[in-house]
């Protein structure tokens, strides 16, 4: 006796396949990261760029405990706006604030669940996410 396919099966299957490959997606991205051992670069959103000169580039690493570390120093782009998207294993669960410099002043920095890295207060001349960590949960 052959079974009929519902659409519901079809939907359960499609669910189940694309459950699978976002766990796959996150293992690789992890594993990825791991093997290389250095900070990965960033894709800049909103006109961010690297500063240049004797500074770090901006980048992100995730550590063996689980903590994702920023570093390097941007310019030129808006404030209220992302600067680049983290990838899938090294966002927060809940949004972070963080503090930091920017052109001499305080800089308030947003990181969202989503992976958004967002300056809400500080100027654009430069700012810095060197010393920036926290925890990953997804």
């Amino acid at each position: 006796m052959s079974r009929v396919i519902t659409p519901f099966d079809e939907l359960r299957w499609q669910q189940q396949v694309e459950d699978r490959l976002d766990r796959l997606e996150r293992r690789l991205t992890e594993q990825v990261w791991y093997v290389v051992g250095q900070f990965g670069a960033p894709i800049f959103t909103n006109n961010w760029a690297n500063y240049g000169a004797t500074f770090n580039p901006a980048g992100f690493m995730k550590d063996a405990n689980g903590f994702v570390h920023l570093r390097g120093m941007v310019i030129s782009g808006t404030i209220g706006q992302s600067i680049f998207t983290l990838p899938i294993g090294f966002r927060p669960a809940n949004s972070e604030l963080m503090v930091t410099m920017s052109n001499q002043a305080i800089c308030r920095i947003d990181i969202s669940p989503q992976g958004l890295i967002i300056p809400t207060v500080g100027v654009n001349t430069w700012l810095t996410l060197d010393n920036l960590s926290f925890y990953a949960s997804n």
